[in-house]
């Protein structure tokens, strides 16, 4: 267990950083801000370990939460706290807060505030630039996870390879991966195939060019294993299914320009 940072024994914390202006932002898109803190506003809290902060603002009752009115702060936080409790790696969730409008239509604020992940690369990044031994052994990680993943009923809707941070060697869980940006995650009663689909496509669109699609099928056929498909023949027959279908959805992502997440 890591120590939560001292920014969150503060009262005003973390309520601030809905009108905290940082320095820099790790990420600016029309809605959302990202960006490190390490306790600049309460100067007793200055030089604190940093913590990543995700602002956002949006409609409590838009047509797209109409199944989750939570605020997206509050739901990234759920999110990690769910997640980690199902074993998967993701950073430690530390707080969140909110501010509601009265109207229904104003938007809404929120502040998600997590464990920093300190990193290098992301696992596209590693992938890039590894032989194909490499590859093999960061698959075999990468597919437990995904199998992991699935099998408790969550779909992540943005499982790209840029999403998996390849921690440092001071982390101190020795995770081989993090998984994040899981504020649009979700836990279905029954995970169908289309949203598995859906979550190995992301993986296929941002695999880079390098990986084979030799390599690509292994990566199914170890998924599958790992979610406990032992015979041989039926491995074969669901990955040649899923390769299907998750090759028609990664070419209909092709179609669109895929979001820049980045993660300080």
């Amino acid at each position: 267990m890591t120590t939560l940072p001292a920014p969150t024994e503060s009262p005003a914390f973390p309520a601030l950083l809905l009108e905290y202006s940082p320095p820099e932002f790790l990420r600016r898109t029309s809605g959302r801000e990202t960006f490190a803190w390490t306790g600049e506003g309460l100067p007793a809290q200055a030089g604190s370990p940093p913590v990543i902060v995700k602002r956002t603002r949006s409609r409590l009752f838009s047509r797209a939460s109409r199944r989750d009115v939570r605020p997206g702060g509050r739901r990234e936080h759920d999110n990690l706290v769910a997640l980690e409790a199902d074993g998967l790696p993701v950073p430690r969730a530390i707080t969140w807060c909110e501010e509601r409008g009265g109207f229904l239509a104003r938007p809404a604020r929120s502040v998600v505030v997590m464990e920093r992940i300190q990193h290098e690369e992301t696992l596209r990044d590693r992938l890039a630039r590894g032989d194909e031994a490499e590859r093999r052994r960061w698959s075999r990680v990468l597919s437990a996870i995904v199998a992991r993943l699935h099998d408790r009923g969550w779909r992540h809707r943005d499982l790209y390879l840029q999403h998996f941070l390849v921690p440092g060697p001071d982390d101190p869980r020795a995770r081989p991966l993090v998984l994040f940006d899981v504020g649009r995650a979700r836990r279905e009663r029954v995970l169908g195939r289309r949203f598995v689909a859906k979550d190995l496509a992301a993986l296929l669109h941002s695999t880079p060019e390098n990986v084979g699609v030799r390599e690509r099928l292994a990566f199914l056929v170890r998924y599958l294993r790992a979610r406990g498909l032992s015979d041989r023949e039926e491995r074969r027959r669901l990955a040649r299914q899923l390769a299907r279908r998750t090759l028609a959805k990664a070419r209909r992502m092709a179609a669109h320009v895929p979001r820049d997440e980045r993660h300080g």
